[in-house]
C-alpha cells in the first residue's frame, strides 16, 4: 500500500473511532434522567401531597393556627411545584 492509502485508511479509522466514542465522551444531559430519578421525583411529589393533606386536616381540627398554616402550606406548595416541574422535565 502506498503512503496515500495509509493516510486515507488511518483518517477513516480515526473518524470512525471518534464517531463511536461520542456517546461515551458526551456528558449525560439533565433531561435524560434514569428511571430511578423519575421515581424519586414522583415519590417527592407524593410526599408533598400527603404532607399537605395532613396539614389541611390538622388545620381543620384546630391543631394548627392560621399563622403557622399559611406559610407552611405556601412552602409545601412551592416545593411540590418544583418537584412536579422537575418530574415533567425529566420524563420528557
Amino acid at each position: 500500500m502506498d503512503p496515500s492509502g495509509w493516510i486515507v485508511a488511518l483518517t477513516v479509522l480515526v473518524l470512525v473511532g471518534w464517531v463511536l466514542a461520542q456517546p461515551l465522551l458526551r456528558p449525560m444531559r439533565r433531561g435524560s434522567a434514569v428511571p430511578a430519578d423519575v421515581s424519586s421525583l414522583q415519590a417527592q411529589v407524593d410526599q408533598v401531597i400527603e404532607t399537605m393533606r395532613e396539614l389541611d386536616f390538622d388545620y381543620a381540627l384546630g391543631k394548627v393556627s392560621e399563622e403557622d398554616y399559611s406559610p407552611h402550606r405556601a412552602a409545601l406548595l412551592a416545593h411540590g411545584a418544583d418537584c412536579s416541574r422537575n418530574w415533567i422535565a425529566s420524563a420528557a
